[in-house]
């Protein structure tokens, strides 16, 4: 449980810090992950998968600690040599590399709505290509080039507390939808054919193993004791803000279909848009903690010799973190770092996909089997937690084979689902005949754009229009929709609006051929 006497203590804003860094995009994906394995069941893996990484924490550094090394390459190659600590540095920087890719990602999703809202009218692809470079070159990077990470301490702790604010939002969301429609017949408690393709994005979404020296580097007084109650309060803290989200983002759309961003499936209102931009400040401000040990691995990677020179001629505990880097390497790595992420995020729409695949792959190497396996190396054989890191090497064994098997599967069963349904055949043929933008994202987003740029257009050519007509002509299986608007409570919304905004343009009925949509997708 939480210890609230603990925030008193002097190490509280290295907690906030630390569970900052945990807390990221995957807190968007937890009622899809509760959808998936059900309500009891994914409580259950939560909570496993949270005393997982506390072990691995805590093994990891013990094991620092035992062959007094504080820093996660070079006690990979003290252990496994050359090839482990080559293995220790693809991995950690491919995972964060990740977690920055999600980030994006999810600034894609979420931005292009309020430039719109705020009267900046771009296509969606291009508001997407221009939040997230914008954001990564202005605000991101000079973030990421701060050496001192506790300048943001006070930051990280403005940013939990928006996670928050999303907890009460979505219970809020849920008693709504309780009040005014009741609860959904279709809320699983228990479902097993999603554990596979969900215990990663879990696994990813609590871990911080990669971070831990860092935060043990800046504690005043740093000691093991110390950091296991850090480690231990942050992740009971991110737990249970994952638990609030999950489960109450679940109940309020348990019955429609809704993907890993539950902010897009909300209710447009100013809260909700308020939380839209508290979430993606949070996100610019979780960034750099991602950047920091990519950079000190991409740094050892290039650098090798160096880095391990460093480690020998070192008294005491040894390592080689961001402060050894000259200014210019410094920059420099973290300009590749972000200019790389920024590159892959523009071309990857699929948020749950990035979170499941990396945590299934280099999330569970670098998080759960690594730990494990160092441990058992430099631990005395007789210690009594050799037994608990044998388990967790194993698990982590299971969940990279397994789960990197699920996500690819998963997600070859949305591509071939969605690939003919991302824009309606009716609004393919408006956009050659106007010349209205149609951008290929996720469904519910291009809905919902679609449909705002149907509205506006025809608003702007007044009554009596050539789309007017054009529109009368196609034959209503053109004007169904390809995907049930039913998916996200949000985007039916905005199609009632646009189609209302439609019939007032217009002096003749349409009702013969544009008809309303109601929430079963039904005519």
């Amino acid at each position: 449980m939480i210890n609230l006497d603990y925030f008193l203590s002097g190490n509280a804003k290295h907690t906030m810090m630390l569970a900052n860094s945990i807390i990221g995009a995957s807190i968007l994906s937890m009622p899809f992950c509760f959808k998936q394995c059900g309500i009891i069941l994914g409580s259950i893996i939560l909570y496993l998968n949270s005393i997982m990484t506390k072990l691995c924490c805590h093994q990891l550094v013990k094991s620092s600690l035992i062959s007094r090394r504080r820093n996660y390459e070079i006690l990979a190659y003290d252990v496994m040599g050359p090839f482990g600590k080559l293995w220790i540095e693809v991995c950690i920087i491919g995972y964060n590399m990740g977690c920055c890719i999600a980030y994006l990602v999810v600034l894609g999703d979420l931005g292009p709505e309020i430039l719109n809202k705020i009267g900046l009218n771009y296509s969606l692809q291009s508001a997407r290509i221009l939040l997230m470079a914008g954001s990564s070159m202005f605000i991101i990077l000079p973030l990421s080039l701060l050496r001192d990470i506790e300048t943001l301490n006070v930051m990280s702790t403005v940013s939990v507390a928006m996670y928050m604010l999303l907890v009460l939002k979505s219970f809020f969301e849920a008693g709504v939808q309780g009040l005014t429609e009741g609860i959904s017949s279709n809320i699983e408690v228990w479902r097993m054919g999603g554990v596979l393709q969900c215990v990663p994005i879990f696994s990813m979404a609590l871990s911080c193993q990669t971070q831990v020296f860092e935060v043990y580097d800046s504690l005043p007084e740093p000691s093991l004791k110390a950091m296991d109650r850090v480690v231990s309060t942050a992740i009971d803290l991110c737990t249970f803000i994952y638990m609030g989200v999950g489960i109450a983002g679940y109940l309020a759309f348990a019955g429609t279909h809704f993907t890993g961003n539950i902010l897009i499936s909300f209710a447009p209102s100013f809260v909700t848009d308020l939380m839209k931009v508290g979430f993606l400040l949070s996100i610019i401000l979780s960034f750099p903690l991602c950047v920091l040990p990519c950079r000190t691995s991409f740094h050892s990677l290039v650098y090798g010799k160096e880095s391990l020179q460093t480690s020998d001629t070192s008294s005491g505990m040894s390592g080689g973190t961001t402060g050894s880097l000259s200014d210019f390497r410094f920059k420099i790595l973290t300009f590749i770092i972000v200019t790389a992420t920024l590159i892959i995020g523009i071309c990857i729409p699929n948020v749950e996909f990035v979170l499941g695949l990396v945590g299934a792959t280099l999330g569970t190497a670098v998080c759960c089997v690594a730990p494990a396996w160092i441990y058992l190396q430099v631990a005395p054989s007789t210690s009594g937690e050799r037994w608990i890191a044998k388990v967790l090497f194993v698990c982590g064994l299971i969940i990279l084979v397994l789960g990197t098997a699920a996500n690819i599967y998963a997600e070859e069963e949305y591509s071939e689902s969605h690939a003919e349904a991302i824009i309606p055949p009716s609004l393919r043929e408006i956009d050659a005949k106007f010349d209205l933008p149609l951008p290929q994202s996720s469904p519910s987003v291009v809905m919902m754009d679609n449909f705002n740029r149907l509205g506006e257009k025809n608003e702007e050519l007044g009554s009596n229009n050539d789309m007017t007509a054009f529109i009368e002509e196609l034959p209503i299986s053109n004007i169904s929709l390809a995907v049930v608007p039913s998916e996200v409570p949000a985007v039916q919304i905005q199609i009632n609006r646009s189609m209302k905004s439609i019939e007032k343009t217009t002096t003749r009925s349409h009702s013969a051929h544009v008809l309303p949509v109601n929430v079963k997708g039904n005519r």
